[in-house]
């Protein structure tokens, strides 16, 4: 009697057991169900919810702006150096020199190093310069344009232009010199030679039929050696 109530104890166990476990999975299958279901609804409903930022018209304007500001900055800085157009219109605005001197030639060169002038000093001597060359101990010549000069005096810079037509300064025997003449002389005189022709111009002795005849001369005998150093 003992033996069969074990066994039916035992069955009885089973049954629970198996029951048990059944309920707890449909359970357990549920609950993860339910879970997917909550995830698929968060999901579409922050696909409802979103919205895209989108910049306003004020921001891209303020974006250019700053665009724009950085590109003025970089121009203004003159990061690759500044032109000759910067310098010539810069020199423009310089006070005149009061030192008592003439330019009587200026010679331009596309390296500025290069460029040189005449100027009559108040010796009444006339004596050719080069760029960055001191003048009567008082002055450098820093900048040659075809129309003026540009001395460092103490420290500030000052503009020498040619004299006006008809002053005092402008003799009736000062030589103007054509364009591609002035060239010639600018690339195959040195500074030495353009001084000496200077001193020769300038004597009182010479009439202006002589001074003509000079100039003439020094200019043949200036082709010839142009076409001498180019073959």
């Amino acid at each position: 009697m003992l033996s069969h109530f074990y066994q039916k104890a035992r069955h009885q166990l089973e049954d629970l057991n198996v029951s048990s476990l059944n309920r707890y999975g449909a359970l357990l299958i549920g609950a993860l169900l339910l879970l997917a279901l909550a995830a698929d609804s968060l999901s579409l409903l922050s696909t409802l919810n979103y919205q895209p930022t989108i910049n306003s018209p004020a921001s891209f304007a303020s974006s250019a702006e700053r665009s724009d500001y950085q590109a003025s900055r970089i121009t203004n800085s003159h990061l690759f150096g500044r032109t000759s157009a910067d310098y010539q219109a810069n020199s423009a605005n310089l006070p005149v020199t009061r030192m008592q001197l003439v330019l009587r030639g200026a010679f331009t060169s596309s390296n500025p190093s290069q460029a040189s002038a005449i100027i009559e000093g108040p010796d009444g001597q006339t004596r050719a310069y080069k760029s960055g060359s001191q003048i009567y101990g008082q002055a450098k010549l820093r900048q040659v344009f075809s129309d003026r000069v540009v001395l460092s005096r103490n420290g500030q810079l000052e503009t020498l232009y040619f004299p006006e037509p008809g002053s005092a300064s402008n003799s009736a025997n000062e030589i103007v010199l054509p364009d591609d003449a002035r060239q010639l002389v600018q690339d195959t005189m040195t500074a030495e030679e353009i001084q000496a022709t200077s001193k020769q111009l300038k004597s009182s002795a010479m009439t202006p039929q002589q001074r003509q005849e000079l100039i003439r001369k020094r200019l043949q005998e200036l082709r010839n050696r142009s076409k001498t150093n180019k073959q």
